[in-house]
């Protein structure tokens, strides 16, 4: 999918907009009117999507397919029934959405309810499942991120569901917590694509 020059983020917490001009991202802080990424901000974008996974943002699904299941759901069924609605489990449980004809990769995410009290790699959670403890993890794998927590009724997520992310480039991560403050699932998104 070739991005043209702003992409808006799609999470309203973070006051950001992305700027991609052919050179690189940059995010662009609309509060303070600046853009702002360093070498650092990018190093630990880069540390949170490969804790997830070793495909790289925009890795085309012809090219890993092989190393892919699909998520079975109500269109998607086999492999052949791939398409942008689509998710893809690798080996680790971790799933990959694809989105745009050319089907890049754009979101990755872990569902605790496929780990069982397992460790997760993705962000550092390890086999925390607490908002507290969870939180904790992320801000020791991530020490420089800049997480912001909404409570369920300032997450627009779903009935008791709060949530804690960060802007990570020009994407960002969102965790989900359910009404008894216990992880759901942890999500990357490259940038906002729809």
């Amino acid at each position: 999918m070739k991005r043209k020059f702003i992409t808006l983020m799609a999470l309203s917490f973070f006051g950001f907009a992305a700027l991609n001009n052919g050179s690189g991202a940059y995010a662009h802080n609309m509060a303070q009117d600046e853009f702002v990424i360093s070498k650092a901000e990018a190093a630990m974008a880069e540390k949170a999507l490969f804790s997830f996974s070793t495909y790289a943002w925009e890795a085309k699904f012809e090219d890993i397919k092989e190393d892919l299941t699909i998520v079975q759901g109500p269109e998607c069924h086999s492999m052949a029934d791939y398409r942008n609605d689509c998710g893809f489990f690798d080996q680790n449980m971790v799933e990959h959405y694809f989105w745009d004809d050319d089907m890049i990769l754009v979101v990755k995410s872990v569902s605790t309810k496929n780990f069982n009290g397992k460790e997760i790699r993705a962000l550092g959670i390890g086999k925390a499942r607490d908002k507290d403890n969870v939180v904790a993890n992320v801000q020791k794998f991530l020490p420089d991120a800049k997480m912001t927590c909404l409570s369920a009724d300032e997450a627009g997520q779903g009935d008791g569901i709060s949530s804690c992310g960060a802007e990570m480039g020009e994407g960002w991560f969102t965790l989900l917590f359910d009404s008894n403050n216990q992880l759901i699932s942890a999500r990357m998104d490259a940038y906002h694509f729809t």
